[in-house]
């Protein structure tokens, strides 16, 4: 088993269990994480950072997908401390998708975003392909 030894990283309990049992190779997961709603960046972005933790991230792939009211959180300056953190999740391999739809909708324009977040034309399409491509899918 390799130990991630990027700056920041603490193993999560799944890792340390691998670890105690001599296990070699770490989980490797797709997975869809799908936000709609402003209130729980908080508790989705608490839960990637606890996935990635104990993943394999070279072979994994874990996308967030915000569409409706939570697009407003990618804005540069509307989530305050969050910008850090989702920049390390993103730099650790995790991909930031907002719903082209949302963005319309609520008048954002693409350069008020973060400059890792991807835009698609349709969340819930976007949505849609992970899963018929086997990721798992998420919502807090």
């Amino acid at each position: 088993m390799k130990l991630d030894r990027k700056p920041g990283w603490i193993p999560g309990p799944y890792y340390m269990y691998l670890k105690r049992k001599g296990l070699q190779t770490m989980m490797k997961v797709q997975a869809v994480f799908h936000i709609d709603e402003v209130a729980k960046w908080d508790i989705l972005l608490t839960n990637v950072q606890n996935l990635i933790r104990d993943i394999d991230r070279t072979a994994s792939s874990v996308e967030v997908v915000a569409n409706s009211k939570a697009v407003e959180f990618y804005r540069t300056a509307a989530n305050g401390d969050f910008t850090e953190i989702m920049r390390r999740l993103a730099d650790a391999g995790v991909s930031f998708v907002a719903c082209g739809n949302a963005l319309k909708k609520f008048e954002i324009q693409r350069e008020e975003l973060l400059p890792f977040v991807k835009t698609v034309p349709s969340g819930v399409l976007e949505l849609i392909k992970c899963q018929n491509k086997g990721y798992a899918y998420l919502k807090p």
